[in-house]
């Protein structure tokens, strides 16, 4: 017995010095607060909304703009009854004026019997005249009949003036047609961005809504028709339900002056602190024991219980061991032992909310844990940082900005830095090759390869050096057209004209550099092809519509479907994670939750991205930010892609992947409008435009693109995921069946 002990400890010891707790782990995994997960991140389930109780229906009180208001007795938030004096106009000069017109009224009455006497005075003498004065007297008594008649009309004409201004007069007090609450009283008429606005609005007693706001930072966590609990800020005990019919997204107040998105808002801006607040309603199912003006809390009703009582995660945090005899797959998620290791932790998972994504965590979790997005560096015994920059570098990734490997350690045979700027093949597409096929995420894709210049079900094919024109174009049809566009600002009186006559066509597939220097007017031909700006005067047809002519939703909805945005500054929102700043074009544009994150989580795979779905933009490297930035301007799948200074603020390495990227989408027939003053960066397109004092040269001759540099280099699998992951975001528009409402 005693042997068996001995050998007992002599294994467990060896044990213990192969792997021990003092040994420094293999990999390095960033692990995030479960409680932050699941109830304070932008799409929580748990999230909560502060709201009203407003009526459906409003009363606007209009008043007349050319009379003096000398009383008002109602103010915001004032609860007024049918009936009841909100306010009096200035009678003073109204009774000044009714004295008036009477007086004027006098006057003509008397001018008019004035001319009849004389007309009757006439009419009597004319009767004993002779023969040579009858005429006169004829004339003078029709002159006399004439003179009364005009008198006689103007007596009318100003006795209905003074019975007007004493209608006017006795209605100097304006009356409440309903009951309610007054929500506005506008002293000049106008609203917060010079709109005009009624002088007192008016919510009516009677059937209730719920008004509820919600951040642009967070705004993927309501859509319409996602189903609501509304809860008394009182008594947490007292709950109504119901669904939310509309998200106002044409009636948002500002933070600030600024807005961290000019493609979606204001792009002027990169003060990322503030941020659009939007106003959502909720149609309730019954209002019984709610008050018109009660302050309430909004959150998703999931169809659980209160809030609180169960602890819901995201999908994506699950891992499933293989299926046991019985068929079933126990789960479980990498979590923090509290020795700054990774351990499995199985989880009992309770019902699954669809909207959300989301399984109910019965056992295993609670919200002090911190567990680890699963990916490469998760394994059992693996590091667990609560800082991201302390992570392990996974296969295919680039260190971030600044930093090195340790000494003496080096990056695994065959797992380099990504080459993500596909080659073209130099010869042609062979029948056997006429696929491609490599799983990207949750499934496989499939891209037919024809000869460049056709495409096969709205796919464009991937060019090869026999199709493929030397100007880079695919022979598709035309994207844009500028004809003599120009664009002035006023400098006070004085108009400065900053673009001058430009004309540029851009056709499918055209890959095209602008550059010119500081003040050029570059970045303003950007903001007009980008329908950000109008111009002055000229022509600017986009896919065959003139643009100059749309309204502003119009053009809002051209920004979000037709083109994407690449920012020098990225734009990202930083209360947002990567996966979320990708969907949010989507949210804009209808797409059902689901739907959005399905596609933005495709967007960050074809870009590399896969492992950072649930990391913050302070938590990525600025090459990391850019390709999440391109990730977000490509879900859409757009015609065209405008891109100014794109590599601005990166260093060489991370500026080489980002172009790497821009020809791989060029590669599959991707439009791309580029804007910069680098000569190395313009040299990546197929073309470039010069611009200065804003005329835009005839451009250069069609050339092939540089070749890529040594540095980019990069391993053949990598190389093949990539271009599967291009394959898939550039695959058809899908119809948007999906949208919500």
């Amino acid at each position: 017995m005693n042997k068996k002990w001995i050998a007992a400890a002599l294994c467990a010891g060896a044990l213990t010095g192969l792997w021990g707790c003092n040994s420094e782990p293999a990999t390095t995994a960033y692990v995030q607060n479960v409680g932050e997960i699941t109830g304070a991140g932008s799409i929580a389930v748990n999230d909560r909304f502060s709201g009203i109780v407003v009526s459906e229906n409003v009363t606007e009180i209009q008043r007349d703009a050319n009379r003096t208001i000398s009383m008002l007795y109602v103010s915001e938030g004032q609860d007024v009854n049918q009936g009841d004096v909100l306010f009096a106009y200035d009678s003073e000069a109204l009774e000044l004026e009714v004295d008036k017109l009477e007086l004027e009224l006098e006057r003509l009455q008397n001018q008019s019997s004035t001319l009849q006497t004389q007309i009757t005075e006439l009419t009597n003498e004319q009767k004993n005249a002779s023969k040579d004065d009858q005429l006169s007297y004829t004339v003078e008594i029709q002159s006399k009949e004439a003179e009364k008649k005009e008198t006689d009309y103007n007596i009318k004409v100003k006795q209905r003036e003074i019975t007007q201004t004493k209608n006017t007069l006795a209605n100097a007090e304006v009356i409440s047609p309903v009951s309610g609450r007054v929500v506005s009283v506008s002293e000049d008429g106008m609203d917060q961005y010079g709109n005009a606005q009624a002088y007192i609005t008016i919510q009516q007693t009677g059937a209730f809504r719920v008004k509820g706001t919600i951040n642009e930072l967070n705004m993927g966590a309501v859509t319409v028709g996602a189903a609501m609990r509304i809860i008394s800020r009182t008594d947490e005990s007292q709950t109504w339900t119901g669904v939310v019919s509309l998200i106002d997204l044409e009636n948002a107040s500002q933070g600030s002056t600024s807005s961290p998105y000019l493609m979606y808002g204001d792009s002027a801006s990169s003060e990322m602190s503030s941020s659009s607040r939007y106003p959502f309603y909720v149609e309730l199912d019954n209002a019984e024991g709610l008050m018109l003006g009660q302050h309430v809390y909004l959150e998703l009703d999931t169809g659980t219980s209160p809030t609180g009582q169960g602890l819901w995660l995201p999908e994506y945090y699950l891992c499933y061991d293989e299926p046991g005899e019985d068929g079933q797959a126990a789960a479980y998620v990498w979590a923090d032992n509290g020795k700054g290791r990774l351990e499995k932790r199985y989880v009992t998972l309770g019902a699954y909310d669809e909207l959300s994504m989301a399984y109910e965590i019965l056992e295993g979790l609670t919200v002090e844990d911190y567990i680890a997005f699963p990916d490469g560096n998760c394994a059992q015994g693996a590091g667990a940082t609560r800082d991201p920059a302390e992570t392990t570098p996974l296969e295919g990734e680039t260190l971030p900005e600044g930093e090195t490997l340790p000494e003496g350690e080096t990056l695994p045979e065959g797992e380099i830095l990504p080459d993500l700027l596909p080659e073209t093949g130099e010869t042609e597409a062979s029948p056997e090759d006429d696929t491609l096929a490599e799983t990207a995420g949750a499934g496989s894709v499939t891209l037919p390869v024809e000869t460049a210049g056709t495409a096969s079900g709205g796919n464009l094919s991937t060019p090869s050096s026999g199709g493929t024109s030397s100007s880079g174009n695919l022979g598709g049809s035309m994207i844009l057209e500028l004809r003599d566009v120009c664009k002035d600002y006023m400098r006070g009186k004085s108009p400065v004209p900053v673009l001058k006559d430009v004309n540029l066509q851009v056709e499918e597939g055209d890959y095209i550099a602008i550059m010119g220097p500081s003040g050029s007017g570059k970045t303003t031909l950007m903001n007009v092809i980008g329908c950000l700006d109008l111009p002055t005067s000229g022509t600017y047809l986009l896919k065959g519509q003139d643009v100059v002519n749309l309204t502003d939703n119009q053009l809002a909805e051209i920004r979000n479907k037709r083109i994407g945005f690449v920012f020098q500054n990225f734009y990202l929102l930083p209360k947002m994670t990567a996966l979320d700043n990708v969907a949010l074009p989507l949210l804009y544009a209808g797409v059902s939750l689901k739907e959005r994150r399905s596609r933005a989580k495709a967007a960050l795979e074809a870009v590399g991205l896969a492992d950072r779905l649930q990391f913050y933009p302070n938590q990525l490297s600025g090459g990391q930010c850019q390709r999440v930035a391109i990730a977000r301007a490509m879900v859409g799948k757009p015609d065209l892609l405008l891109a100014d200074e794109p590599t601005g603020a990166l260093d060489t390495a991370a500026g080489h992947q980002i172009m790497e990227i821009f020809r791989g989408l060029a590669d599959r027939g991707m439009t791309i409008l580029m804007i910069t003053h680098e000569p190395s960066i313009a040299a990546c397109a197929n073309r470039t435009y010069h611009i200065l004092d804003g005329r835009l040269g005839d451009g250069d001759k069609p050339r092939e693109p540089e070749a890529k540099t040594p540095e980019t280099g990069g391993a053949e699998e990598n190389l093949a995921d990539f271009l599967a992951g291009l394959d898939q975001l550039l695959g058809p528009k899908e119809d948007d069946a999906h949208e919500e409402g």
